[in-house]
């Protein structure tokens, strides 16, 4: 009788681990099946804005001080002034939107491949290339947001907004401001 017990509490024990590591390996390809979908999206608006001839790409903390430093955070871009009459698009960042990637063309249409060697350009901003900027034309997460904003300790200002993907411990951080260094992304619902 108590060897049949202890046979039963054995199969009972394996069974239990078998259905936990079944469980985490469905969590895994949900994951996996997630990441793929958010990776042909990110390349999918990649090519859309950035894909044709005479688009620029740079972070967001392009237009910093006068020395080339970035600027405080939430300060306004010091090399926003107007090309043409057109605004460049530039806003002020937050810490861990610094490295955000925008998008911009030249707005002079008449006749873009020719008048880019006779004129100066002027660039228009198309896009943040973000989570949830996807789904819109003008950007909805932009850089001067104060909800993606991340701490020199590591936590983003909204929880239920954003998410760190750089922080504290990552390679190549800045001793003086390591914020500065942290990166955000805004949180995006999948169904």
């Amino acid at each position: 009788m108590v060897l049949l017990t202890v046979i039963a509490v054995g199969l009972m024990s394996l069974s239990a681990i078998s259905l936990r590591s079944a469980s985490r390996g469905d969590a895994m390809a949900t994951a996996r099946s997630n990441a793929r979908l958010a990776l042909m999206i990110a390349i999918g608006e990649l090519q859309r804005h950035a894909g044709p001839d005479q688009r620029i790409t740079a972070t967001a903390n392009l237009a910093g001080t006068a020395a080339g430093d970035d600027a405080p955070a939430g300060a306004a871009p010091l090399n926003n002034t107007t090309v043409n009459n057109v605004n460049k698009g530039l806003s002020a960042v937050q810490p861990g939107t610094r490295h955000w990637t925008g998008v911009w063309r030249n707005s002079n249409l008449t006749n873009p491949g020719i008048e880019i060697y006779t004129k100066t350009p002027s660039p228009t901003h198309l896009q943040w290339l973000v989570s949830g900027n996807e789904v819109s034309a003008t950007p909805k997460n932009t850089p001067a947001s104060a909800s993606f904003s991340v701490s020199a300790d590591g936590t983003v200002a909204d929880p239920k907004v954003a998410a760190l993907l750089v922080g504290p411990g990552s390679a190549g951080g800045n001793a003086t401001t390591p914020e500065g260094d942290f990166v955000a992304a805004p949180l995006v619902e999948i169904s």
